[in-house]
């Protein structure tokens, strides 16, 4: 799995385009004031799983997430790894598929 973040500049929803291969999604609440509501809408729309990051746990999921898994920080490693599998069909990411 390879980890992608976003810039210091800003999130841009754009940037998430359909070719590339992405199997989650984990959007920090509170970016420096950076709204993560039009990220989690282009995510849900793509039908990738989240989960939200947050130190302050489930207050201030964005409007329309409400009961989406929050991991708080600080978090364990193990804690990470746990919602990952959580949220994963399967507990793996999707494998590319084959082309004929």
């Amino acid at each position: 799995m390879r980890v992608r973040r976003p810039r210091r500049a800003g999130i841009h929803p754009q940037r998430l385009h359909d070719k590339a291969s992405r199997d989650l999604a984990i959007l920090d609440i509170n970016l420096q004031g950076i709204n993560v509501h039009p990220v989690a809408e282009v995510v849900k729309s793509r039908g990738l799983p989240l989960f939200f990051l947050s130190g302050y746990g489930s207050a201030g999921v964005p409007d329309g997430f409400e009961g989406m898994p929050v991991l708080i920080k600080p978090c364990s490693l193990d804690a990470l790894k746990r919602i990952i599998d959580a949220v994963l069909p399967n507990g793996e990411p999707e494998k590319p598929q084959d082309k004929p």
